[in-house]
């Protein structure tokens, strides 16, 4: 893994993995769409960071 992003999407997966495998289908799908929520949150807010680190500073007035 060459990034921390890629290693957290990993280990994301393998612990959804363990958990799904071992329990019944109605909670098999809502893991399933809690881990894809946690997924689109995450990403959004790193793409917010991203964003605001890029901005400009705002100009001061005097």
């Amino acid at each position: 893994m060459k990034n921390p992003v890629q290693l957290k999407s990993f280990l994301l997966f393998l612990i959804v993995s363990i958990a799904l495998s071992s329990c019944s289908p109605e909670r098999r799908a809502v893991l399933r769409l809690t881990a894809l929520n946690f997924k689109t949150q995450a990403s959004d807010a790193i793409e917010a960071v991203k964003t605001i680190y890029q901005l400009n500073p705002l100009p001061r007035s005097t």
